[in-house]
């Protein structure tokens, strides 16, 4: 005990093992535990509020932000719960698995409560025996306490507090030697086993991709991405093709009061991601420019998943290909920028100047980012590039 801001504090210190665990309640004092790298430190005051060492869990707790209130000790032994995201928590007992459920091979476990932890199945053998467990007499016995080897018969040795058994305690006593039968005990320290990765061994690009799993909804189309542009020109596709782009119609379905949703290039259509980078006039003619640029077929295109997903059926090597992906995307790019210059500036361009901007733009972050030391101009503009 130490005395601290007009408080008495109390330091226990928590098995990481059983951080993992359950909730199991209870309420009493704690000792430390024996997996000495693993134990982080709790600090927990009369007022009845609870304080994670921040610095102690940061490295195992893998990054999450969530953690549930600790609970007390059952018998001298604490267990908590252990969360990760709001509402959807991941319980690491389910991933953090002893041998038993890896290769069936086990350590003499001298650490490992028989029936308190979990280490041959899913749950603490208390939980599955509960009619074993109220006829055992050490309740708190190790695995190297219930275990003999080379004995005649079963290697496994009990303590009961009577030398009968009734009919509900003879069925959990036959699951729980079919359970065990399938374990393999050998010396050795304790260990853990990862069980999301095929090493055995924590990491958190294993865990990540569980996370992924767990929330993920397939979207009904992917918009691929060129590293030969920057960001901010695969982010125009992006948000095109999820009709994110401030287009009049968009800003007029968000509520904001337009008065014309005309089409700026064309003035013939309502002004959407897909007319103005698909069915406008004024776009048709610059992919058509564009293709012939580029020695290819015109694009056939009803809305702009068509052009996002040409460079799929282009003629060439997986680098041309991407050139031409590189190039579609700085058109739609440029196309872009000259809406919104007509709308802030009443500036207009030619489609020559434009397919000129595609060509000198596309060719100057498709050369440096490629590393393609042998590309120059004149090849570039007849697209003899890769």
């Amino acid at each position: 005990m130490r005395q601290g801001t007009g408080l008495l504090k109390k330091k226990i210190y928590v098995w990481w093992a059983h951080l993992m665990e359950s909730d199991c309640g209870g309420d009493g004092g704690g000792k430390e535990g024996p997996f000495n790298s693993l134990v982080n430190e709790a600090i927990i005051d009369d007022a009845g509020s609870k304080k994670i060492n921040r610095q102690n869990l940061q490295s195992r707790a893998h990054g999450s932000k969530s953690l549930t209130s600790l609970p007390g000790y059952l018998g001298e032994r604490l267990f908590g719960q252990f969360t990760i995201t709001p509402g959807r928590g991941i319980r690491y007992r389910q991933n953090l698995q002893s041998r038993a459920h890896g290769s069936k091979s086990l350590t003499s476990l001298p650490e490992v409560a028989f029936w308190l932890d979990v280490w041959a199945a899913p749950e603490p053998f208390q939980v599955l025996f509960p009619s074993l467990f109220q006829l055992e007499v050490d309740k708190g016995s190790l695995v190297a306490d219930k275990f003999r080897p080379g004995s005649i018969g079963s290697p496994w040795v009990w303590r009961w507090k009577r030398g009968w058994l009734n009919t509900d305690e003879l069925t959990e006593f036959q699951q729980l030697n079919n359970l065990l039968q399938h374990i393999t005990v050998t010396s050795g320290p304790d260990s853990w086993l990862w069980s999301l990765d095929s090493t055995g061994q924590f990491k958190v690009s294993s865990l990540r991709r569980k996370l992924v799993e767990l929330n993920y909804v397939k979207p009904d189309y992917v918009v691929d991405w060129n590293n030969w542009v920057p960001k901010k020109v695969g982010l125009v596709a992006w948000r095109a093709e999820k009709e994110r782009l401030p287009t009049r119609t968009a800003l007029h379905r968000r509520g904001i009061s337009i008065q014309n949703l005309e089409c700026l290039m064309c003035r013939e259509y309502d002004e959407s991601c897909d007319h103005l980078f698909v069915s406008c006039g004024f776009a048709q003619v610059v992919w058509q420019v564009v293709c012939q640029w580029c020695k290819t077929q015109q694009l056939i295109a009803f809305r702009l998943q068509d052009i996002l997903d040409a460079y799929k059926r282009f003629g060439g090597s997986t680098e041309k290909k991407k050139a031409f992906h590189a190039v579609c995307l700085v058109s739609l790019w440029s196309i872009w920028n000259l809406r919104n210059e007509l709308m802030f500036t009443g500036k207009s361009k030619t489609i020559s100047a434009v397919v000129e901007e595609i060509k000198l733009k596309s060719f100057g972050w498709v050369k440096h980012r490629s590393k393609e030391a042998t590309m120059t101009w004149e090849k570039w503009q007849s697209f003899d590039v890769f």
